[in-house]
Parts: C-alpha cells; sequence; structure tokens
C-alpha cells in the first residue's frame, strides 16, 4: 500500500518532531519504505494531502493533532483528481480527540503501527456551508464536533491568545463564562423547525472536545445522524457545574441539556454566532450542515 504522513513538526507544542523521528525507528519491518512530508505553516497540510491523493497514495497517516487532521481531511476531500485514500493518525497534538471515539492503543509506537496496518472503518464527514471570517461564503468538512456560541467564543479566545491544549481550553471557558452570551438559534433539524435560547449549539459525530471533554456520548463515528446539544435557560452558576459533568459525560442528563439526532441541520442564530469545528474557528451563521455517512475509510 502506498503510504505518506503528513507530518506537523509543531504539533505537541513542537515536540512532535523528535517524537517521530524515534517513532520511524521503532516501526516493525512491514512498516518500512514510509514517506514523510512535514508541514511548513497553517494550512500547508491541506495542500499536502490535496497532492497525496493526486500522487494516488492509497493511504495518508496524520502525525499531528486535531487541527493537522482537520486540514488533512479537507485537503483529500476537496481534491477531485485521484481515489480518496483512507486515513489514519499518529496522535502527536495536544489535543487529539477524534480518535478517543474508537481507540485502544496507548503507546505512541503502537498508534503508529495501527494507523499504518490496522483495517478501516467507514466513518462519517460533516459539511458545513457559512459565512466564512473575511465575509465570504465557506464550506469546510470536519469529522468530530461542530459548535456555535460558547465553545466557538473559547476556540476564538485560544486563537487570539496563541494557547493550545485542554488546560487552556479550561481556562478560558471560565474566562467566556464571566460574559455569559446566549443567543436565539432557530432553524430546522432534518425538516422539523427548531429554536431555543442557549449559550450553545453542537453537533457531534465524534464524543470529545476541549481535550478531554465528552461533549456527545451519544454520538458515533460510525453513526448516521449527528448527536445534537444545547443547553436551555442557563445561568453562571449552572453553566459551571455542566462544565465539571462534561469531563464524563454526565451533562446529558441534565434537564438544562436538550438532544436529538439529525442528519441535515440549518441553523440562524441572533445575534450572529461564532462557530468552530474540530477546534478550528470557521466563520458566523447561519450554517447549514449535512452529513455524509460511511464517506471516509478511517483506520481504527
Amino acid at each position: 500500500m502506498r503510504t505518506v504522513a503528513i507530518v506537523n513538526p509543531a504539533a505537541g507544542r513542537g515536540s512532535a518532531l523528535h517524537i517521530w523521528r524515534r517513532l520511524i525507528k521503532e516501526l516493525p519491518k512491514e512498516t518500512k519504505g514510509l514517506e514523510t512530508w512535514y508541514t511548513e505553516g497553517p494550512g500547508h497540510a491541506e495542500a499536502l494531502a490535496a497532492q497525496a491523493r493526486r500522487l494516488g497514495f492509497e493511504r495518508v497517516i496524520v502525525g499531528g493533532g486535531d487541527g493537522t487532521l482537520f486540514e488533512t481531511v479537507n485537503g483529500l476531500w476537496w481534491e477531485s483528481e485521484g481515489e480518496l485514500p483512507s486515513v489514519g493518525i499518529a496522535p502527536l497534538g495536544t489535543a487529539c480527540d477524534y480518535v478517543h471515539s474508537f481507540e485502544t492503543a496507548r503507546k505512541p509506537s503502537e498508534r503508529l503501527a495501527a494507523a499504518m496496518l490496522n483495517p478501516t472503518a467507514d466513518v462519517g464527514v460533516g459539511e458545513v456551508a457559512l459565512t466564512g471570517l473575511d465575509g465570504k461564503p465557506l464550506k469546510r468538512v470536519f469529522l468530530n464536533v461542530l459548535g456555535a456560541g460558547y465553545d466557538a467564543n473559547v476556540v476564538a479566545r485560544l486563537a487570539r491568545n496563541g494557547k493550545l491544549g485542554k488546560i487552556s481550553f479550561l481556562v478560558e471557558s471560565l474566562k467566556e463564562l464571566v460574559q455569559h452570551k446566549s443567543y436565539r438559534f432557530r432553524g430546522e433539524l432534518d425538516s422539523v423547525f427548531f429554536q431555543a435560547r442557549s449559550v450553545i449549539f453542537i453537533a457531534g459525530l465524534g464524543r470529545y472536545f476541549g481535550g478531554g471533554m465528552m461533549i456527545a456520548p451519544d454520538a458515533s463515528p460510525l453513526a448516521r445522524s449527528f448527536q445534537v446539544l444545547w443547553s436551555n435557560g442557563v445561568g453562571h452558576l449552572k453553566i459551571l457545574s455542566l462544565l465539571a459533568k462534561v469531563y464524563r459525560g454526565r451533562h446529558q442528563g441534565d434537564p438544562c441539556v436538550c438532544s436529538r439526532h439529525a442528519g441535515r441541520l440549518s441553523i440562524e442564530a441572533e445575534p450572529p454566532a461564532y462557530v468552530e469545528a474540530d477546534g478550528e474557528l470557521l466563520g458566523l451563521t447561519p450554517m447549514e450542515v449535512r452529513l455524509h455517512p460511511a464517506a471516509l475509510r478511517f483506520v481504527i
């Protein structure tokens, strides 16, 4: 199998390059000959992934975190030339939430070997259309979690401050709590009218975000619908208690948390809300979201 690794040397606060070079030396014999391409800055993984598809690589390994995976999948998805490769990941970033939905290996060397040798599962790909940060129409795909409102505001804070990791996410979440902005969300979930006054709107394929928060306990990359969640009538203290519960997925039974499953969403917000996907700030509502079930072969 023709395989290439797209490695972000800046991942894991700059530790990824050192770890990757060590992992390469530990690979079993059947994985020797792996080609490695290193990213040189934001957006480069997307360009390299598109090139990998054009050149006919059958598998692309992501060496990095959720951000590198997001760029790589978008590069593969929007490139029209060549067959869509399968994707594996060697988690090297500060946040690697997506693979936590189905991984079993723990050692970095086992994770890399699994990404190269294990069978694939057909996972869903989410697609969102919205207004980008530059004011122009934007379409992106995602594998894990899309959010509007509270979590996207936290991602915006992290981007402005140049911070990464689960501790930073928690700290910025608490800072965002002080402002406590709620939104009037309305639209359709699978053609059924929806409206709510909420601080957050979530559509999950994966279960985790924010460096280990189990935001969507009933979501699955293998499902044919998103788990959609939002809050209902919460204040500062309630948000704080929900934050404590969300790490173990215990918020779902709270009467202030609502959940449904849907495969197509049409959502607007008043005031317009920031939107993030897989930890990347994308733009603003309104947004159209759809699921492509079983659209990508992902190594589990």
